[in-house]
């Protein structure tokens, strides 16, 4: 029986990121999609699949829906705070980013807080991947567990192998790099800041305090006496 997870083989890292979100109150972030002057915005600010733990979790059949309920749109923006998921996330982003990827809307990423394993997939969905100055974005393998004997294992060893293939070669569409090179950033469990995700292909700009709507505001009262 195989049963696909990134929890066997988090870091301890990735393991503090997504305690800390399933800590969290699950209620305060729903998905959620609106659409208005011909740009529908979706929240991705949740973990990426069905969350047994909580009841959550943003699933690909969620956000077909949606796109087909708000009808023609000029754009899409997808807002990102996710850790990725646990068991089968993998599949549900690869889900969300071909159904992203499909529409004849122009998409557009923002990365706003984290895009972990599954939500890298998802940010990249986008014709510009913007990410926010303090965020992340994490890629790495494909993991799980199997319970069974020895054939059941080398069925799951052979299916991640395949899985994380997958997720090399949407890296490498993306980035441009040689496979090569990203499977080795995929092993290592590569974090990467705006600035270095920018750098190195997976995000297209890195939006700066002074490029928020709130500069102005904040220029004007560093101007007052």
């Amino acid at each position: 029986m195989i049963n696909f997870a990134t929890g066997p083989r988090m870091s301890e890292r990735h393991q503090a990121r997504f305690k800390a979100w399933r800590d969290s109150n699950p209620k305060a972030r729903p998905f959620e999609a609106k659409a208005s002057n011909n740009v529908l915005e979706l929240n991705v600010l949740d973990v990426i699949g069905y969350d047994w733990w909580t009841g959550g979790g943003i699933t690909t059949k969620m956000v077909k829906r949606a796109l087909d309920d708000a009808g023609d749109v000029g754009e899409i923006r997808v807002l990102l705070d996710t850790p990725g998921g646990d068991v089968f996330d993998v599949f549900d982003g690869v889900g969300i980013y071909n159904v992203l990827r499909r529409h004849p809307a122009r998409v557009v990423t923002e990365v706003v807080g984290l895009a972990a394993s599954a939500g890298s997939i998802i940010a990249l969905a986008g014709d510009e991947i913007l990410m926010h100055v303090g965020t992340e974005m994490m890629i790495h393998k494909a993991s799980g567990m199997t319970w069974g004997d020895d054939e059941d294992h080398d069925k799951t060893a052979t299916a991640l192998r395949s899985i994380t293939g997958s997720l090399v070669d949407i890296y490498v569409n993306q980035t441009k790099k040689d496979a090569e090179s990203i499977a080795a950033l995929v092993k290592a469990e590569t974090w990467m800041s705006a600035s270095e995700a920018v750098k190195e292909g997976f995000a297209t700009k890195m939006l700066t305090e002074s490029g928020t709507k709130n500069s102005g505001r904040r220029t004007a009262q560093a101007g007052l006496p």
